[in-house]
């Protein structure tokens, strides 16, 4: 056998080339110093849990996954607290937090307060190094804003305030494409968040709580002021007791829009032409609206039903908790998924037959008069109605099935239909073979062979949402033993 021959230099080359780059990347995950004594800080002025600060690396420095940094090479990218309460010695004084880097810092204060009562987190970060954080979140802490604020944070997109005491006036940024503001208490009730009419916002997604003591205020949503704005919540409160103005005049992309204790001006909201979604508590009567998939007005002054025009088919309509009176209007012609029309004591009348096709319905705490069958065969999932519309003695399910024999194609689903047939099985290990189509009436079922045939019974049992073994359905489908056969074409 030949002896293989080695070549020596190449191999030495080789060995001192994977060491530089070994020796190149342990250098690169030490934190640069600056940085560094700007992390210690926050550790120690926020009392971080689990952190090593005599470590100079992100792995060695941060080995949890609930206080967790992220570096890039010697830079901090991310830095996420949410577990505090640890007494990591006195911060000291800094003039400023230095991360060039730094893209995203978030903040849980969960137990305790700070080290040092004095430091604003705020005027700390927002100096000339740091000009690359794009998302801020900070949760329980006490802080004060500039009016100037962000001066150098520019790139800030994401603003997330939670559970803030306040200090000062938080005048908004034109910057930030997403704003949360939740729960912020103002210090001085003269003091609250401000956004300016002579502004253009770049805010696409906003939610925001006004608090109780903050000024009675008037909230302006122009195409001006909002040009991008597509998703609006405002909650107030304070909102039964003392509801804010919102003037909506233009806002072109607005599709998804929640409103809490606000007065609402114009009430004809039909020039929303974006409007998918609108949910409404404690507002003021609404006389019209774009159609919607999703609509919900609650705890409002709604004493008639909402008009069909302001439904898409196919959508959710949540009407619960007002002062609606009459006879539910013919909404089985949108095919609605979702019906909540509960606890609106002067609805009356009876529910349509074609209800039964309806996904989930809420009738609990009405005058309703009748019921098609299929509640009281499936009780069990669409509420327990026996107390204001008891069944009938002697009750027993009719349910129907078109026909038991099918013809097969391949790559075709057998369509079964029927009435009364069930809501499907909405559990973990519901079989993916067979499955509803709309409530009691069209179900999907795929064979496993090209011939054959299954007990209509096992499929009951197996598939459709019928909980109570002695149910009357189940009863009934024991004693018929129906089988459906199919065979391939």
């Amino acid at each position: 056998m030949a002896r293989q021959s080695i070549n020596i230099p190449v191999l030495v080359i080789s060995i001192v080339y994977l060491l530089s780059i070994v020796v190149g990347v342990s250098k690169a995950q030490a934190i640069e110093p600056s940085q560094l004594t700007s992390l210690i800080w926050l550790a120690k002025q926020y009392k971080v849990n689990n952190w090593n600060l005599a470590a100079t690396e992100c792995a060695s420095f941060a080995t949890t996954s609930v206080n967790t940094l992220k570096c890039d090479g010697s830079d901090i990218i991310t830095i996420t607290i949410t577990s505090t309460g640890t007494n990591n010695g006195s911060p000291g004084g800094i003039p400023y937090l230095y991360f060039p880097r730094l893209d995203e810092l978030s903040i849980t204060l969960d137990k305790g307060v700070v080290a040092n009562q004095t430091a604003n987190l705020i005027d700390l970060l927002d100096n000339i190094n740091n000009v690359n954080m794009y998302t801020l979140g900070l949760d329980g802490l006490s802080l004060r804003f500039q009016t100037d604020f962000p001066k150098f944070l520019r790139p800030l997109g994401r603003f997330e305030l939670y559970n803030i005491k306040m200090m000062s006036d938080l005048l908004m940024f034109p910057n930030a494409t997403y704003v949360t503001l939740r729960n912020l208490t103002f210090v001085n009730i003269s003091h609250s968040v401000i956004f300016q009419s002579t502004k253009n916002y770049s805010t696409e997604f906003m939610y925001m709580e006004y608090p109780s003591n903050t000024p009675f205020s008037q909230f302006n949503i122009t195409s001006t002021i909002f040009p991008k704005l597509e998703y609006l919540e405002l909650t107030s409160l304070d909102a039964s007791a003392r509801p804010n103005k919102i003037n909506i005049i233009q806002a072109p992309l607005l599709g998804d829009m929640t409103l809490v204790g606000f007065i609402i001006s114009p009430t004809n909201l039909a020039h929303l032409t974006s409007l998918s979604s609108f949910f409404g508590s404690f507002i003021n009567l609404i006389t019209d609206l774009p159609p919607l998939g999703y609509l919900a007005i609650n705890n409002g002054f709604l004493t008639k039903f909402p008009s069909t025009k302001w439904m898409k088919p196919y959508g959710e309509i949540h009407i619960e908790t007002n002062n609606i009176s009459g006879i539910l209007p013919d909404y089985t012609s949108l095919h609605p998924r979702v019906l909540h029309i509960q606890e609106n004591p002067f609805i009356t009348g009876p529910l349509p037959e074609a209800a039964c096709e309806i996904y989930e319905v809420k009738f609990q705490g009405t005058d309703i008069t009748y019921i098609p069958q299929c509640f009281y065969c499936y009780f069990y999932y669409v509420g327990d109605v026996s107390n204001n519309l008891p069944a009938p003695m002697n009750f027993k399910c009719n349910y129907t099935l078109d026909k038991l024999f099918y013809i097969r194609f391949p790559g075709e689903n057998i369509t079964i239909t029927g009435t009364n047939l069930g809501y499907g099985d909405k559990s973990e290990s519901a079989p993916s073979n067979f499955f509803m189509d709309i409530p009691n009436t069209r179900f999907h079922y795929v064979p496993s062979k090209p011939n054959g045939e299954d007990t209509l019974i096992e499929l009951i049992r197996l598939w459709m949402q019928v909980i109570d073994l002695e149910h009357y359905m189940l009863n009934h489908l024991e004693t018929t033993q129906l089988v459906l056969d199919w065979m391939m074409y």
